[in-house]
């Protein structure tokens, strides 16, 4: 059972930093960050789920492309399908995220 209230509202909503990740899902890309700071523990470490910032060393992230690498030979360990929409019900169901 889902809210139904057609309004005339338009809500923008601003990814940030985060953006390039988006904008990559959008493009069909897999996008990872890796910590390139030389003093860090985490050097060379690639975060996926995309991190605007290293979490050891606060230092930003360089963005870079997984979505070979992950073709390749990706491992799905967990998965989940939705079958509520949000407020406005305007998304096809059932919603499946990775």
């Amino acid at each position: 059972m889902g809210v139904t209230n057609p309004r005339d509202l338009t809500h923008v909503h601003m990814y940030g930093g985060e953006a390039p990740f988006f904008e990559g899902l959008g493009q069909g890309k897999l996008l990872g960050t890796r910590c390139e700071n030389q003093n860090c523990d985490a050097n060379g470490s690639i975060f996926i789920p995309f991190r605007i910032h290293c979490p050891d060393c606060l230092g930003k992230n360089t963005i870079v492309d997984m979505t070979e690498t992950a073709q390749k030979g990706a491992t799905v360990h967990t998965f989940m399908i939705t079958e509520r929409t949000g407020a406005f019900n305007t998304l096809p169901k059932p919603i499946r995220f990775v």
